[in-house]
């Protein structure tokens, strides 16, 4: 019983230190990797910028439901696109990614896809948004027009 009692307990602290993740400020490891993609843009053609942006949706027909998973995906592709021409094997990847999927939970999100361009850019945003309005990603692919 004495034992039973102990397990019990030890089950209970781990449970009261989950980090509950809003947003991705409140993840270290997904910050640190945003701020790896954001600062190797500059030296790619094509790069990636992910975000928390919240874009006023006018146009909903450029829009469809997805899953979380979609979502997962998305922002995985963008990092792998910039890790390819800067592998770093001291980013805290594993854990960004677990940070976001909870973030992301199990919502099913509006994913709407724009793009842009002008003489110095192309620009692909896919954004996402989830029924409660809470959570907000957004994808930039920005490809340089060579002058």
């Amino acid at each position: 019983m004495k034992y039973a009692f102990l397990i019990l307990s030890f089950f209970f602290i781990q449970s009261s230190f989950a980090v509950t993740i809003t947003s991705f400020n409140d993840s270290p490891a997904l910050l640190n990797v945003l701020e790896f993609i954001k600062d190797s843009a500059n030296d790619l053609k094509v790069s990636n910028r992910i975000s928390e942006k919240k874009l006023a949706v006018v146009d909903s027909s450029k829009c469809i439901d997805v899953k979380a998973p979609v979502v997962l995906n998305e922002v995985e592709v963008a990092i792998q696109n910039v890790l390819r021409y800067y592998p770093d094997e001291e980013l805290p990847l594993d854990e960004a990614y677990e940070d976001l999927s909870t973030l992301l939970g199990v919502h099913t999100f509006k994913k709407c896809t724009f793009f842009y361009t002008n003489e110095k850019m192309k620009m692909k945003t896919v954004y996402f948004e989830n029924a409660a309005d809470s959570v907000h990603i957004k994808v930039d692919t920005i490809t340089l027009i060579a002058q």
